[in-house]
């Protein structure tokens, strides 16, 4: 549904651009003023703000002074969208792989996100991923918290063929995440991935447990797992 609803955006923004090209020069005023029209649309359809105004001025830079042949009009707004957004959704991306495969021993990583947004399943799948890639990770199961998370990886882990660390519920999940860094230190082991419970922002007691975990494990990277629908 989302899709859909950005799909139908941006056709009526090509369609809209490609008719003011017909009939007259796409000056700069213009463009602003087609795009106040649709920038609304584009909230609505939970496109954050930053990245509408990202596109917004990519697309000026690619249109405003150029020659473009009135039969091929269509086509070169389409690809100017395109690029536009790749250019937006290519800024600061990370070579995983790379970045792993370069990076120290063990390489700690610490996995955060709010309630049922799949950290766990997440945590499994690259360390499935890392397996492929011939390393040997260790996962810590610092969510102590949520009923069944440590099974849930126990899980996992048997099938990975992973070793898994953890304490009992209740115990303090730093405690858990040095446990496992130190495992991976004595046992030559490549990466430490560190599950955490989930979390509001708005729990103050829960966001202080979380700062005392990233202090203790100090990673070098971290992931927060999220609803990809979110806007």
């Amino acid at each position: 549904m989302m899709l859909e609803k950005l799909r139908e955006v941006f056709q009526n923004i090509k369609g809209s651009i490609s008719r003011v090209v017909l009939e007259r020069k796409l000056d700069e005023k213009t463009l602003d003023d087609l795009f106040d029209e649709f920038e609304l649309l584009l909230i609505e359809a939970d496109v954050a703000v930053p990245v509408v105004e990202a596109l917004r001025q990519s697309l000026k830079n690619k249109l405003l002074g150029k020659n473009v042949p009135r039969k091929s009009i269509e086509e070169y707004i389409t690809n100017a969208i395109e690029e536009s957004l790749l250019d937006i959704l290519n800024k600061n991306t990370l070579d995983f792989d790379k970045e792993i495969l370069n990076g120290p021993r063990p390489y700690i990583i610490l996995f955060l996100g709010v309630n049922g947004s799949g950290k766990t399943t997440t945590i499994a799948k690259i360390a499935y991923r890392l397996k492929k890639m011939g390393l040997d990770p260790v996962i810590a199961a610092s969510d102590t918290f949520r009923a069944g998370a440590i099974e849930q990886l126990r899980k996992h882990c048997n099938t990975l063929g992973v070793r898994l660390i953890y304490q009992d519920y209740g115990a303090d999940p730093a405690a858990v995440a040095f446990d496992a860094i130190q495992h991976a230190q004595a046992k030559n082991k490549d990466i430490v991935l560190i599950d955490t419970a989930g979390r509001m922002q708005t729990n103050k007691n829960l966001m202080e447990e979380m700062k005392k975990i990233k202090r203790v494990s100090n990673p070098h990277m971290t992931i927060f797992v999220g609803d990809a629908l979110t806007g």
